[in-house]
């Protein structure tokens, strides 16, 4: 859901997390995400 741009505090809200601490373990980095903000990161 964060990748469609959504805060943690709504997913949280939406996934019925009660803490921030549950909310980042069920969070899982995507490779291609970071990839793309590495990229976009050499580009400034």
């Amino acid at each position: 859901m964060v990748e469609t741009g959504l805060s943690d505090q709504e997913v949280a809200a939406i996934s019925g997390h009660k803490s921030m601490q549950m909310l980042r373990r069920y969070t899982h980095l995507r490779a291609e995400d970071l990839v793309e903000k590495l990229d976009r990161l050499r580009e400034v």
